[in-house]
């Protein structure tokens, strides 16, 4: 019963995570870079009661990389902040990996009903993937897999 109730807690995070999602383009086309570069405000907002958030990380990449895939074992990285809340594994191997544009991690932890906002860039078309542990579980982390990020405006998930 109680490891029912604990992954109950797990897919209602997972959930909060998501619905709290928001990706918004910076301004409009004309401010894209010269080199076709586009940023973005990813702004990951807590909708749990009492479930913080590790810093999440953020990856910008293309369909060419995979920063973690549903349903498979995780990566060492992705482990890493499961277990520890501990970024630095999947930052590293990410880092100068074929298809990845860019690798943010917020600034600190998210707690409940709380918000934050981090800016990263990419091409259009990019994807982003977000990785964080939910600290008040064994080893759970949350996340978002490959989603597209907007060509302009914003879009919530």
């Amino acid at each position: 019963m109680q490891r029912t109730l604990i992954r109950l807690a797990a897919v209602l995070a997972v959930a909060a995570f998501v619905a709290g999602l928001s990706l918004v383009a910076n301004g409009p086309a004309a401010t894209r870079a010269a080199n076709g570069e586009t940023t973005w405000n990813i702004t990951v907002q807590n909708l749990t009661e009492g479930q913080p958030f590790s810093p999440p990380v953020v990856v910008v990449h293309d369909a060419t990389a995979d920063v973690f895939e549903v349903g498979s074992a995780a990566s060492a990285g992705v482990q890493a902040i499961a277990e520890d809340g501990d970024p630095a594994p999947l930052v590293a191997a990410l880092d100068g990996a074929g298809g990845i544009h860019d690798v943010t991690v917020f600034g600190g932890p998210i707690l409940a009903g709380t918000s934050a906002t981090v800016m990263v860039s990419g091409t259009s078309g990019s994807l982003v993937s977000i990785v964080g542990m939910l600290i008040c579980t064994n080893d759970g982390f949350t996340g978002a897999d490959s989603w597209a990020l907007p060509v302009s405006g914003s879009s919530s998930l």
